[in-house]
């Protein structure tokens, strides 16, 4: 399959540039940081950090992915590529901890997102940063999907989740003391503002940022919000 026509389609250019957008509003402290990148498909988000003075390790689980990256980037020595499928239970890395773990559009690929937040927290030293499909369950929930292997931007065993906002907080806060969604949304119509009212779009998602240290940010809340606005 060609990767460039599915990652580079104007969908999806438009949703990685809303996306990093949004995440650069936040005023959170991402520069000169060393940096796991979790789930980059051929590295459309790596350059927000690379930008930033950071040292990255970009990962994906599928090789084809991953060979795109290495030619991307084989020029640049602060960015490191490497195969990960974070389903097991241990990584090897050359740097360890990351100050940064980064995981946009992944965890609703995974049937166990609880045990990848796990392992993956145990490498973040400061900031973990999350965005994911999320369902408008109140409750702290998860429910089961399925999810095409095929698809570059798909799983790796055809399954997947649809976790709700409240167990995405929950989750993070048995594996870090300071755990936030954002009162901000992107520009894009995947992301609500209004959660009260039944969704015009199939697909709903959230941001959340989970921390070591405490964040006094105006940009994040510790509570599930029913109004966000944009960004």
């Amino acid at each position: 399959m060609n990767l460039d026509k599915v990652f580079h389609s104007a969908h999806y250019t438009r949703h990685t540039c809303r996306r990093q957008e949004h995440l650069g509003t936040l005023n959170l402290p991402l520069d000169n940081k060393t940096v796991l990148e979790v789930g980059a498909g051929i590295g459309d988000h790596t350059g927000f950090f690379r930008d930033r003075g950071c040292r990255v390790v970009a990962t994906d689980g599928k090789p084809e992915n991953v060979a795109y990256m290495v030619k991307r980037f084989k020029n640049d020595s602060n960015i490191q590529v490497q195969i990960l499928d974070v389903n097991v239970s241990h990584y090897h890395f050359s740097m360890n901890p990351f100050n940064i773990v980064y995981c946009y559009g992944l965890l609703y690929h995974l049937d166990t997102p609880d045990h990848a937040l796990f392992i993956l927290s145990r490498y973040c030293s400061e900031i973990f940063l999350l965005e994911t499909q999320v369902s408008h369950s109140l409750e702290i929930d998860i429910i089961s999907t399925t999810d095409s292997k095929l698809d570059p931007s798909g799983s790796l065993d055809n399954s997947g989740c649809l976790p709700s906002r409240k167990w995405v907080l929950a989750t993070l806060k048995t594996y870090f003391p300071h755990v936030y969604m954002t009162t901000t949304q992107p520009w894009h119509e995947e992301f609500p503002i209004d959660w009260n009212i039944p969704p015009d779009n199939p697909i709903s998602r959230a941001v959340f940022v989970a921390s070591q240290k405490k964040l006094d940010n105006p940009w994040l809340s510790s509570a599930v919000l029913d109004y966000q606005k944009r960004c």
